[in-house]
């Protein structure tokens, strides 16, 4: 959850479990251009992503089709049947 201060000009805080410290690094800079571009009015300056969530739930849906995942399922839900 991210929670900012009632003043725009003072610093939010980002709880520690919505990302670990290597997301942080990227996080962190990408919020302040982002938060830069829009006080100023300007366009965003990050890029465009070359993938979306839907390409790797397509991605996923693939592997799952694939037998020796289903074999790997089979081998979990057996393990995991009396958890």
């Amino acid at each position: 959850m991210v929670s900012t201060t009632s003043r725009p000009d003072e610093p939010g805080t980002l709880h520690h479990i919505v990302a670990d410290g290597w997301s942080i690094g990227i996080l962190h800079p990408e919020l302040n251009a982002l938060y830069r571009s829009f006080k100023t009015g300007e366009f965003h300056p990050l890029p465009d992503i070359p993938i979306q969530y839907s390409d790797y739930v397509f991605w996923q849906h693939e592997q799952m089709q694939n037998d020796a995942m289903v074999e790997h399922l089979s081998y979990w839900k057996r393990q995991l049947a009396h958890a």
